[in-house]
């Protein structure tokens, strides 16, 4: 363990109690301070959604954490750089900080709570790294937002450029930029679904600047094709935030659920049974789902099943089994006599 014991103290109700962090503003000595508190009433905070990155000695990089090291992965390092300058003392929940790693219980019932969590954040930071050039994408697109405000792309990109082929703006200005954006690594991780479809307010943030989801979702995504599967899936995400938006949950379990389960498909998580704990806040009878990162991921995958009977009615019980990295040979080494489904439920089907 990279960290004293005494940077975490048990909290108070693993079930209602959270950690926040503040960071604290650039020091003389180029270190990283950071104070972190028990809220149980949390007010006013945000949530950062983030890529952990690789874990080794190479990527990580150390903090001070109330006055004790905590050696934190360098995505993580870089954004506490940035945070120094641009979001100081303010109330921030970062997983990797927020939540003690080493401890599975507080782990398990703290994940169970992170759609609460990230549903009732003023606002849901998405951090994309330092290493793509996205300054250009976000100066532009706050430019058109904030000088003409419409929500038809085509149109405000016409304002802006009347000098130019609809077409050629579109190509030269629009499509290469958003190509970096989607391609960015971040949208494949297997949280992003939950953390982006229940924020609040969404704000996404590179080393240097900063723009609302909302403004590139109504500047940029009515004005561009959804060739690619990158593409396909960020517009996918804003029109089920502009449909599920305070619903807390999914309502058209038979339309979302395979969506879901194909996203997560080529999507990556350091721990495969994240691959179910990060649905559980989207789907109906997600809350009463028990997260237990005690339990092996195959004696997940059948009790997922058998909790979830909508993902077996719909036949789209392999493409669970493949998010899981799971064979039919595993799991049916795995069956026992309590469980009611059969293996023949995870072979591939055809799409509804």
């Amino acid at each position: 363990m990279r960290h004293p014991p005494s940077i975490y103290k048990p909290l108070s109700d693993t079930f209602k109690s959270l950690r926040l962090i503040e960071v604290l503003p650039l020091s003389s000595d180029g270190l990283i301070y950071i104070r972190m508190r028990e809220a149980r009433t949390p007010g006013r905070y945000q949530c950062l959604s983030y890529m952990w990155g690789d874990a080794s000695e190479e990527t990580e990089a150390k903090v001070i954490v109330n006055g004790q090291p905590k050696y934190v992965r360098r995505n993580l390092y870089t954004f506490l750089q940035t945070a120094q300058q641009r979001f100081t003392e303010q109330p921030l929940w970062v997983d990797a900080l927020c939540i003690n790693q080493d401890d599975d219980v507080e782990k398990s019932h703290q994940v169970q709570r992170m759609g609460h969590i990230y549903r009732f954040a003023e606002s849901v930071i998405i951090w994309l790294g330092v290493e793509v050039e996205l300054t250009p994408l976000f100066e532009f697109v706050n430019f058109l937002w904030y000088a003409y405000g419409v929500a038809d792309g085509n149109r405000t990109i016409v304002l802006a450029f009347p000098e130019y082929p609809i077409e050629t703006r579109r190509e030269r200005i629009i499509n290469s930029a958003f190509q970096r954006l989607c391609s960015n690594p971040y949208w494949s991780r297997t949280w992003v679904a939950q953390e982006v479809l229940l924020a609040q307010r969404i704000i996404i943030v590179n080393a240097e600047e900063e723009m609302g989801f909302e403004s590139l979702n109504q500047v940029l995504l009515p004005s561009v094709d959804d060739s690619g599967k990158e593409r396909s899936m960020l517009k996918k995400f804003a029109n089920s935030r502009r449909q599920h938006q305070g619903k807390g949950q999914f309502q058209n379990m038979q339309a979302v659920i395979w969506d879901l389960l194909e996203w997560l498909g080529d999507s990556h998580c350091g721990d495969e049974r994240d691959h179910i704990y990060g649905l559980l806040s989207l789907v109906k009878g997600g809350r009463s789902f028990t997260v237990d990162y005690g339990e092996d991921v195959c004696s997940l995958f059948w009790r997922a099943g058998e909790h979830f009977r909508a993902w077996t009615k719909q036949k789209s019980m392999h493409l669970l089994c493949r998010t899981l990295g799971l064979t039919i040979e595993r799991l049916q080494e795995n069956l026992t006599s309590t469980v009611k489904l059969k293996p023949s439920l995870i072979a591939p089907s055809e799409k509804l």
